[in-house]
């Protein structure tokens, strides 16, 4: 009886049988194969910012399958691709403020030049609403692909220095090759 579906499982390192292709690409096609069986009005599809199969991550390669994925079993899906999503219980940000209670340095993964632009996850939440919305309604978002980053683009390392403050830490940072 349902007239949405929002997919946003998803995983960030693979553990276990919980694989990327498992999931973000098998899953979301599982997914997106019920949702057209049922009949639903409009689906919701979470992948991430930086899909692409040509990608050297295996992650953002798996998330572009799962796009294909939805794509082939429902074509008016909308898909959304969050930058790093941020919020109470995330895991990135998270993970890192964990690190910087317990060791005296943090990584600056691939030397901390990497750019990200967060996003928060309440700004997701009413992306995906309003997505989902106006599928159901005129079908305007059916079919298309929208990225979703916050107001601010900021080095790896910048993330850091901010997070640190946040927390009252301060560490040394440390570039760490890919």
């Amino acid at each position: 009886g349902a007239d949405l579906v929002v997919n946003l499982v998803g995983i960030l390192f693979p553990s276990g049988r919980q694989r990327f292709d498992a999931v973000h690409a098998e899953g979301a096609g599982r997914v997106a194969a019920a949702a057209a069986a049922a009949g639903v009005k409009a689906l919701v599809h979470i992948s991430a910012i930086g899909a692409d199969p040509q990608a050297d991550s295996g992650y953002a390669r798996s998330k572009a399958a799962g796009e294909a994925a939805v794509r082939k079993a429902y074509p008016d899906a909308i898909i959304l691709r969050p930058s790093i999503v941020f919020g109470a219980e995330d895991e990135f940000f998270n993970r890192f403020a964990k690190m910087a209670l317990v060791s005296p340095v943090l990584p600056l993964i691939g030397g901390g030049t990497t750019r990200f632009q967060p996003v928060y996850v309440g700004d997701v939440a009413e992306a995906v609403t309003l997505a989902a919305d106006r599928a159901r309604d005129d079908g305007d978002t059916a079919g298309k692909t929208y990225e979703l980053g916050g107001p601010r683009i900021y080095s790896f390392r910048e993330l850091m220095v901010l997070l640190l403050s946040e927390i009252g830490r301060r560490r040394l940072l440390i570039g760490w090759p890919f």
